[in-house]
């Protein structure tokens, strides 16, 4: 659970590796903490989605391959 706040929701896929709410807001984080509470059953998906989310984007094997392929570009152009 994270607010809609600077570069976090970049890391969230919402509602599905994890949950954003409006920034500042108690209400909205009361609210889907309630959710959450009672949906215990789901956190184990939760937990799984979130682990790859951030293995398929955040893994540094994959941002070594995304910043080579952007060298790779600029010498080609060049």
């Amino acid at each position: 659970l994270a607010t809609k706040t600077g570069g976090i929701p970049e890391c969230i896929d919402d509602g599905v590796s994890g949950f954003l709410v409006e920034d500042r807001s108690a209400e909205a984080i009361a609210n889907k903490l309630s959710t959450l509470i009672s949906e215990s059953d789901k956190w184990s998906t939760y937990q799984k989605a979130g682990r790859k989310w951030v293995e398929e984007r955040y893994d540094i094997n994959v941002i070594g391959k995304k910043i080579n392929n952007i060298y790779r570009d600029l010498i080609s152009a060049g």
